[in-house]
């Protein structure tokens, strides 16, 4: 996208996931929202709950390979590596980057 964009400014940008899309648009928004020039920008999270039993979340994400793809800020790094991560973590801390 940004290939085919080049340098322009969006009016907008949406970004949008529902069901297992939810998770993704949870761990890609912060990465996405820095990557683009934007007057307005939203981001919608749909149908993804987050109840684990308690461990399992952090396990998975680590387990899954997420801590190796460069998509969370460099502040997760440990807490992902240790099998501690919890997407809402990730999810508020783009949300706390870009709150307009």
């Amino acid at each position: 996208a940004l290939d085919n964009l080049g340098n322009k400014r969006l009016e907008s940008l949406v970004l949008t996931g529902s069901s297992a899309g939810a998770i993704g648009v949870q761990i890609w928004a912060r990465r996405l929202l820095e990557s683009f020039d934007f007057d307005a920008a939203a981001v919608i999270s749909d149908s993804f709950a987050g109840i684990f039993p308690d461990g399992v979340q952090g396990r998975v994400q680590e387990e899954g390979g997420l801590c190796e793809t460069g998509l969370l800020h460099k502040k997760f790094d440990f807490v992902c590596k240790d099998g501690a991560l919890v997407i809402a973590d990730v999810y508020e801390d783009a949300m706390e980057a870009f709150p307009d």
